[in-house]
């Protein structure tokens, strides 16, 4: 089994849990309490990150909202840019984000697709009010056109 924590609401966990997470999807705010330390840029990002690798996370993928989501693991990391669009309500983008990543990834996409395939859905979700009422359909994602 592949499994994958988004982390919310923030609070500290236990490494003995994270450690048994492959996929962990914080977001700043959330990498923030759970690495504790103090992050106010890239660096500090890419710190922190570090130190979750180091405590036996698998890999993260730290969603950074309207700028995009960074990867890692112990071999590689990238940045996926945002799609840039006019956020109405930025309800559920993270819920969203991650629901769409367990998707892709459990149709064998790569995590490269996959979080294209997310950061399409979280756009999308942001586009209008509301929680579950924002969540698009899969034909919303295949026409999503940026």
């Amino acid at each position: 089994k592949y499994t994958i924590l988004n982390p919310a609401p923030a609070v500290k966990l236990d490494y003995e849990i994270i450690k048994n997470v492959d996929l962990l999807t914080p977001n700043e705010t959330e990498l923030e309490i759970l690495s504790e330390m103090k992050i106010e840029n890239e660096d500090d990002i890419s710190k922190a990150t570090n130190k979750m690798i180091e405590k036996g996370v698998k890999e993260l993928i730290v969603t950074l909202g309207s700028k995009g989501s960074l990867y890692i693991n112990k071999e590689k990391s990238f940045f996926k840019s945002a799609y840039k669009v006019d956020a109405i309500d930025t309800t559920a983008a993270g819920d969203s984000f991650t629901g769409a990543l367990a998707v892709a990834l459990s149709n064998n996409k790569s995590i490269d697709e996959a979080m294209d395939f997310a950061s399409k859905v979280g756009a999308l979700s942001v586009m209008k009010e509301g929680a579950q009422s924002s969540l698009p359909t899969l034909k919303d994602v295949e026409s999503f056109i940026v």
